[in-house]
């Protein structure tokens, strides 16, 4: 498991009956949102560098760069084709976010997605069929929305799901459901297809965490990793939502699991 903190990335190795300390770490200034590509590679998404640094999961070596000059990266999702999605959250000069493209094997931007509601983009999720949705406010005191881009399509259009402050986003591959962090009521939200409406809401404990800031699903082993700045990651059964573990760590933003 990786967690960025906005320094480090930190790297966890799972075992969630006796969840222990880092075991490894990788500097990379500016890490936020993470994601791990078809080929196991981890991409950290640098809101400070305008980039995604790429890196050996073994070996934790830097081995790759994508561009994306006049940006904030802040969050990252890759199809089952090798496409990136990296969700900007503002532009460097603090327009409104955005998302870059990259096609398999680019290192620029191979076109740019944006909305008209965008203004600060927290999540971005890929379906198995190309689908882009995006989780984001239309303010700086929230006003939430998702928007689905539908398989490559620039245009736009807004989901009916009511979130209290955006935050991260993920797709469970086996069903098509989509998990979107919602930072401000401290709750994962479950939407099933044709995403209409939310089907489940797994609310956190204030025992547990102040916020889900991020989330990865292990489809394999039904188990959901969320990153909560105060405490570190929780680990939560899914679609159920009790919790089955907690790394600690300060800080905590993004997220990535690798197997």
């Amino acid at each position: 498991m990786f967690l960025s903190n906005g320094l480090t990335v930190e790297v966890f190795a799972i075992d969630n009956q006796s969840p222990a300390g880092p075991i490894g770490t990788i500097s990379s200034p500016g890490a936020a949102g993470l994601a791990i590509d078809p080929s196991g590679r981890l991409l950290v998404a640098r809101e400070s560098h305008g980039d995604v640094a790429i890196y050996n999961t073994r070996t934790f070596r830097q081995v790759g760069r994508l561009q994306d000059r006049g940006q904030l990266p802040g969050s990252i999702a890759v199809g089952a084709d090798g496409t990136t999605y990296v969700g900007n959250v503002f532009s460097a000069r603090s327009g409104p976010g955005s998302v870059s493209v990259y096609e398999h094997g680019s290192r620029q931007p191979t076109k740019t997605l944006t909305c008209p509601s965008f203004y600060m983009v927290n999540g971005v999720a890929v379906d198995a069929h190309g689908d882009l949705f995006v989780n984001q406010n239309r303010t700086s005191s929230g006003s939430p929305e998702v928007d689905m881009f539908p398989a490559g399509s620039r245009k736009c259009h807004a989901l009916t799901i009511g979130e209290y402050y955006a935050g991260g986003a993920a797709v469970d591959p086996n069903t098509g459901n989509l998990l979107l962090a919602d930072q401000g009521a401290r709750s994962i939200l479950i939407v099933a297809p044709p995403y209409t409406s939310v089907t489940q809401e797994i609310t956190l404990p204030e025992c547990i965490g102040e916020q889900v800031f991020d989330l990865a699903l292990d489809p394999t082993t039904s188990l959901l990793y969320i990153s909560d700045p105060e405490n570190g990651a929780d680990v939560l059964s899914y679609p159920g939502g009790g919790r089955m573990a907690t790394y600690s760590m300060s800080s905590a933003k993004g997220i990535a699991i690798a197997r």
